[in-house]
């Protein structure tokens, strides 16, 4: 019989032997779990005391494909005393609605999860509680259930349209202009990018007026090949980490599992396979000159025109399309301030019939990389609308341009469509079809998941706490026949027990880079027969 040592005294007691939780030691446990809410700006306090049963969390992403490039919105659920035995000694202390509230509690609090090993204390979670239910009746637990999310939440939540467009600008500098875009609120607590391996001519003229944060951060990302991930560290939690395509290539293994796992998923399955790797590159095309109408409102004499009463400001705002192709969105740069009369008119008359008011209005305009907002202000009489719009020269994306790699194998055809958004090199195009019909069409083993009690020793308990997504790790387990197979973290997810028990998950992606690789700076290098490096 073995024994775990408990963070407040003791032992849990753990049997050994065939079919049960084998120990390679006496036990480890963490000194100290702290909960921390922010019932005040930068104030953290600790509210271990006050929580009951479990805490779960996770964050990163959990798909192992060659496209799962943004972390999924992370997530943490606990439980709060709630009844007159917590900390505050009031029933009701953590319902929001309650008289007896704690100060502060609210949707929106900051949260975050700190976990003290070794003399360092690694914060596993940071973000904001977003549901708060309080269980009725006296006769229940009355706890409190919390969820909190993480910043990919608001990366999800954000409306990306007022980003300038970019010329000439590497993914990490998209990145970074990206994330700069977001509320104040919304800011990541730290942010660590990598620069990108390559500048675009043209970014963020795809956009449209409703693009996510999270969905522009993946056309960032599937143009680099790169990743984006909010990962823990021993600072404050919750940093932002941009990896370009070439981060992954660079790791050595951080991590041994040497038949320490009680999870392991690791099939062998054409789920994962690719043998046909199609690659699609949006070389852009741009107007010479800044005439070409890329927004205008609806000029139908039919139609009823937006009324600006006297004396007030109305915003619009318009999404650029081409004028030959009304259908097809468009980015736009070197923009025209509004002429009056050339790009706005205004009348007594929905028609433009009536009296002239075009030269008692003011037009303002903003441009952005997809949209324009104007804000147009009235003289001292209502009028009508009759024409806005907004010139300059149009970026296109007329016509993709396709590099395709493949094979024959006896699984049958399992095909891949890579979207690059911003890339414009058929040469890395190619390179980057060859790579992935290389690296996936081998359908061994591919683990996907590793799960481990990391209280078993020192070393799973560092592994638990100190590995994270974009960390290399590599798996030996005789039942599956795995040697020694490299794996890239994706996800972790980790339940804090009773007695500081700590079991961790691991999302996985299998290395499948074989090597040797090399960083692409000449393409003339891959003629020898060479392939990408490209994670």
């Amino acid at each position: 019989m073995s024994k775990l040592l408990l963070a407040g005294g003791g032992f849990l007691s753990l049997a050994s032997g065939s079919g049960s939780l084998l120990l390679e030691e006496e036990g480890v446990a963490p000194s100290a779990f702290v909960l921390e809410l922010e019932f005040s700006a930068g104030v953290w306090t600790d509210v271990r005391a006050d929580a009951v049963g479990a805490l779960d969390l996770k964050y990163g992403k959990w798909g192992s494909g060659p496209t799962d490039l943004v972390a999924d919105v992370g997530t943490s659920t606990f439980s709060l005393d709630n009844s007159s035995g917590n900390s505050g000694g009031l029933q009701g202390y953590y319902s929001p609605n309650h008289a007896n509230v704690r100060s502060g509690f609210a949707q929106g609090i900051g949260i975050r999860v700190g976990i003290t090993y070794g003399g360092t204390t690694y914060y596993k979670f940071r973000g904001r509680v977003v549901d708060i239910d309080p269980l009725a009746g006296q006769f229940r637990e009355q706890h409190t259930l919390c969820q909190a999310v993480d910043w990919m939440e608001d990366l999800s939540r954000f409306n990306a349209r007022n980003l300038a467009p970019q010329q000439d600008q590497d993914s990490g500098s998209l990145v970074t202009t990206l994330i700069a875009a977001m509320p104040t609120a919304a800011q990541p607590a730290a942010q660590s990018i990598d620069a990108g391996t390559e500048s675009y001519a043209y970014a963020l003229h795809d956009m449209g007026s409703k693009m996510s944060g999270r969905a522009l951060a993946q056309r960032i990302c599937q143009s680099e090949f790169g990743q984006l991930a909010v990962i823990g560290d021993t600072t404050q939690g919750g940093t932002v980490r941009f990896f370009n395509r070439q981060h992954r290539r660079q790791q050595v293994v951080a991590a041994r599992l040497n038949n320490r796992m009680d999870r392991l998923e690791a099939a062998s399955t054409a789920d994962l396979a690719i043998n046909r790797a199609i690659v699609a590159i949006h070389p852009t095309r741009v107007d010479p000159e800044p005439t070409k109408v890329l927004f205008s409102m609806a000029i139908d004499p039919e139609t009823v025109r937006p009324l600006v009463p006297a004396s007030t400001s109305v915003t619009f705002w318009g999404t650029y399309t081409d004028p030959d192709n009304e259908n097809q969105l468009v980015g736009g740069v070197d923009q025209v301030t509004p002429v009056e009369t050339t790009d706005y008119t205004m009348n007594r008359v929905s028609g433009g019939t009536g009296t002239d008011e075009t030269s008692n209005f003011t037009v303002v305009a903003t441009f952005f990389a997809t949209t324009v907002k104007f804000v147009v202000t009235a003289g001292a009489n209502d009028a009508y609308v009759t024409k806005l719009q907004c010139r300059g020269r149009g970026v296109y994306d007329d016509t993709p341009l396709e590099l395709e790699s493949s094979s024959t194998q006896d699984y049958g055809e399992r095909s891949l469509t890579l979207q690059m958004p911003y890339q414009s090199s058929p040469v890395l195009g190619q390179a980057v079809a060859d790579f992935l019909e290389d690296a996936y069409s081998d359908v061994g083993d591919q683990p996907t998941a590793v799960g481990f009690l990391a209280n078993r020793s020192d070393a799973r308990m560092t592994d638990a706490l100190a590995r994270e997504p974009g960390d290399l790790v590599e798996l030996t387990e005789p039942v599956t026949g795995l040697a020694a197979a490299e794996a890239f973290i994706n996800g972790v997810s980790l339940t804090l027990g009773p007695g500081i028990l700590v079991r961790c998950l691991w999302h996985l992606s299998p290395n499948v880079e074989g090597g040797p690789y090399f960083k692409l700076d000449n393409g003339d290098l891959l003629d020898d027969g060479n392939l990408l490096g490209y994670f």
